[in-house]
């Protein structure tokens, strides 16, 4: 049986509004472009179960979601917990509802997870074996076509691709 959440007001009238928005844009190519299910895999083993007591986590793919948006948006951990409670397109990216949003030191001790157990480097192969497969790839925080050296693409000045990526993290040379 599923369990159904029931709308907010705020949900019911940001579902209404007439215009996507740029982020919602970037978040929705983003949400197609990454391998979600194979990074999932990855972090998966070693993500708590919720089996024993205390706390219930936080389910595994919105926090992941939570760490690419803090990646993508360059936000520190109390950066991230705020856009979260600001910023709806972001909270419906990740899959988060404004009651139950992660604070700091949850977004913390996850990104602390994925740095013990090597998996960001996991993840970043997962992410440019994808990527590849389209002919792009990662680098720095940077999604180049491969037409020039990559160098060019770090701490330079980038045109939208497009897909229209925003902030000049992921570019095409």
């Amino acid at each position: 049986m599923e369990h159904y959440q029931q709308l907010s007001f705020a949900d019911v009238e940001y579902a209404n509004k007439g215009k996507l928005t740029r982020r919602e844009k970037f978040l929705n190519q983003l949400e197609d472009l990454l391998p979600w299910s194979v990074m999932r895999a990855v972090i998966e083993p070693h993500y708590a179960s919720g089996q024993g007591r205390g706390r219930k986590p936080f389910a595994l793919n919105a926090m992941l979601h939570v760490h690419v948006a803090q990646i993508v948006y360059n936000y520190s951990d109390p950066g991230m917990e705020d856009a979260l409670y600001e910023i709806e397109s972001l909270r419906r990216f990740c899959g988060i509802r404004l009651e139950a949003v992660p604070d700091e030191s949850t977004i913390l001790q996850f990104r602390h997870l994925l740095e013990a157990h090597g998996l960001t480097e996991q993840i970043f192969a997962a992410i440019n074996q994808t990527l590849g497969e389209r002919g792009l790839f990662l680098r720095a925080g940077t999604i180049c076509n491969g037409q020039q050296k990559p160098d060019t693409c770090l701490g330079s000045v980038f045109r939208k691709v497009p897909l229209e990526f925003d902030r000049g993290l992921i570019a095409q040379c």
